[in-house]
């Protein structure tokens, strides 16, 4: 079974320690930290862009099981806040350099690879009478979605007959 909490965790707790900046949920309840900060949100936690699933049959004692595996995306849209425009588009940039370049083999160590950065996107919004710079990046990651299921009924074929009759 796909663990996206682990998968979140582990993304997020490399690109906290690269920024040494707070890195928050898009949608959580807690206080907003200062400036400048990064907001995360994970915009499709399940992209199915792989067909089926490969299988592995196994014994086990009274019956067979199948580990079955796929190759899933997920996708996670990071939103850098900050007073400033210059200071927002640096910390945008430092989480393209991080996915891009940086993170790359530790991640794949962990089963997770970054398939995409996209561009960066301007998400400044106007609050009341000042502007708050928001410059966003987008992130697409390849896990793999594994489960096993185990048969313990023993119910398989263990010989057959095979003939010709009926024709």
């Amino acid at each position: 079974m796909l663990e996206l909490a682990t998968i979140r965790n582990t993304i997020i707790a490399g690109l906290y320690t690269k920024l040494a900046r707070p890195v928050i949920r898009a949608d959580g309840d807690g206080d907003v930290p200062d400036y400048p900060y990064v907001a995360y949100s994970i915009t499709s936690p399940y992209i199915d862009s792989y067909g089926h699933d490969a299988e592995r049959w196994f014994n086990v004692p009274g019956g067979i099981g199948v580990e079955l595996i796929k190759h899933i995306e997920c996708a996670l849209s990071f939103s850098c806040y900050a007073e400033d425009e210059d200071a927002a588009q640096a910390l945008c940039l430092r989480i393209i350099e991080h996915f891009s370049r940086e993170a790359r083999d530790d991640l794949r160590e962990t089963g997770i690879v970054v398939v995409g950065v996209s561009g960066v996107q301007n998400r400044s919004v106007l609050l009341v009478e000042h502007y708050e710079r928001r410059w966003g990046v987008d992130v697409r990651f390849r896990v793999i979605d594994r489960s096993e299921i185990i048969d313990a009924t023993g119910g398989y074929i263990e010989t057959a007959e095979i003939t010709n009759e009926g024709g």
